[in-house]
């Protein structure tokens, strides 16, 4: 079975943009620096977002609540990793 999106996929350049602003504005004080050094990915139209140990497993279960989303991920407190993409 093949998954459709009603929209059009960000670039990845918008998915960067969007992901950053929402972890600067909504995220970064509710898990720094208790968190650092975890990895953190956001569905970013939705704003819900995953913290844990491993990139996979944070990436899996937001996706897994947001089969069609668009995928950020940091390592808390360092650089940006990048996103995943979307689904489609």
């Amino acid at each position: 079975m093949s998954l459709t999106l009603d929209r059009a996929p960000l670039s990845a350049a918008e998915v960067g943009e969007r992901g950053r602003a929402i972890y600067f504005d909504e995220i970064q004080n509710q898990v720094e620096p208790d968190h650092n050094g975890k990895y953190l990915t956001i569905e970013i139209l939705s704003h819900d977002w995953e913290i844990g140990d491993k990139h996979r497993e944070t990436l899996f279960a937001i996706r897994a609540r947001h089969p069609e989303g668009e995928f950020y991920t940091l390592k808390v407190g360092e650089i940006v990793i990048g996103h995943a993409g979307s689904a489609g």
